[in-house]
């Protein structure tokens, strides 16, 4: 896919249009043009291949491999049933990564599809996508706020759950930051948006929230560490022995 364009915010003039009029038509192109509107380009984790890769070529799979290759050398079918249970285990990691990559893609904390703007003097209707920055925004009761913007007029109270946990309505006033992905529970405002794609708070926490890592234990580290060490030393020992045996000892 390919990646969204940065900005240089430094380097960016801002607007102050009046409250009532919102940008013109003219500034709303030159906003377009400096790739600064509200669009983002939704991030592809890790890819299928990567999951296979990762999940089969692990230190413990080629050490087990080795052994197979060894039992199948000297004719030894019998012990090779240790493999199946290192192809379920493979299995079952690579199953629960692409699953896990699935509900991670699906989250999202946006879903409003389009916003109510001031341009020109004249309120318009469009897609969230094609919010600018500096544009007005109105904002009421039951809408969410889909960008990072500062109240210039009017008074509303907001929902932050979704970003923060915490239940209880806020108050926002003229001058109050209103964070993306919150919601209107009552009153009517303008605000200005200060932030678009992907700087918006909402899109900061939901690009950190799909970062997909397994998860870290002690144990686990302990348990990886004592087989690398058995490797180590059996595998080397394993080799000896057969030597010795076979053509040694005849």
């Amino acid at each position: 896919m390919k990646k969204q364009q940065t900005v240089d915010m430094s380097q960016v003039q801002r607007f102050a249009p009046d409250f009532h009029v919102g940008l013109s038509q003219k500034q709303v192109n030159d906003r377009k043009a400096q790739n600064l509107t509200n669009k983002v380009e939704r991030t592809v984790g890790k890819s299928y291949a990567s999951i296979f890769i990762d999940n089969i070529f692990t230190f413990f799979n080629m050490l087990g491999l080795s052994i197979m290759v060894l039992m199948f050398v000297l004719g030894s079918f019998g012990n090779l049933f240790f493999s199946v249970v290192i192809l379920a285990n493979t299995g079952i990691g690579i199953i629960q990564e692409i699953k896990a990559k699935k509900s991670i893609e699906k989250l999202s904390i946006m879903s409003a599809p389009t916003a109510k703007v001031l341009r020109d003097g004249v309120e318009c209707e469009v897609s969230v996508g094609d919010v600018v920055l500096d544009d007005i925004v109105r904002f009421e009761a039951g809408k969410q706020i889909i960008a990072d913007c500062q109240v210039v007029d009017g008074e509303i109270e907001v929902n932050e759950a979704l970003l923060t946990g915490e239940s209880v309505a806020i108050k926002k006033r003229k001058g109050d930051v209103l964070l993306s992905g919150s919601f209107v529970v009552s009153g009517t405002c303008l605000a200005k948006v200060e932030h678009v794609g992907s700087e918006n708070y909402v899109e900061k926490l939901s690009s950190k929230a799909k970062k997909y890592q397994k998860p870290k234990s002690e144990l686990m580290g302990s348990i990886k560490l004592i087989i690398r060490v058995l490797a180590y030393i059996i595998f080397p020992l394993g080799i000896g022995t057969f030597c010795v045996a076979h053509f040694v000892q005849g």
